[in-house]
């Protein structure tokens, strides 16, 4: 791959650039856009000071995983950071800018499936294509 054609110290420096104006680097551009197999690529590569970067608004990559609810890349993301000692408490405990950690983020999804309405949750498990059987539903979850 890329790594592989460059000098480590070219590749690196590639995974530190940020975005202009959100402050992303390649993880977490990798993490919004749900691309799993890239991100854990790109984990492999990570030094000590970059896994612990953040965003515009302060998020850890471990914020923005459990955000897009990418559970697996947020496991392996604590299992990174439980083999490192920093000088903070690393992103378990690190506030956004909302002064949200990331347990606050789960907190909040869980929540949220909570209050949702059922209907938004059946609408989605219906393909799309299926045009009869999705008024099936619509109209059998506004009878109940």
């Amino acid at each position: 791959m890329l790594h592989e054609l460059l000098q480590p110290e070219t590749y690196q420096r590639m995974l530190e650039q940020r975005s202009k104006y959100f402050n992303h680097t390649p993880i977490s551009i990798s993490i919004l856009n749900s691309n799993i197999k890239l991100t854990e690529y790109l984990l492999q590569q990570v030094t000590i000071e970059n896994l612990f970067t953040y965003d515009f608004e302060n998020n850890r990559y471990l914020h923005i995983s459990l955000r897009e609810g990418l559970w697996y890349i947020s496991k392996k993301l604590i299992e990174l950071e439980s083999m490192t000692t920093t000088e903070d408490n690393g992103s378990l405990y690190h506030e956004n800018s909302f002064g949200q950690t990331p347990t606050d983020i789960i907190i909040q999804l869980f929540l949220n499936t909570l209050v949702s309405p059922p209907e938004s949750n059946i609408q989605i498990q219906v393909k799309e294509d299926d045009k009869e059987s999705q008024l099936d539903v619509e109209n059998s979850a506004k009878i109940t």
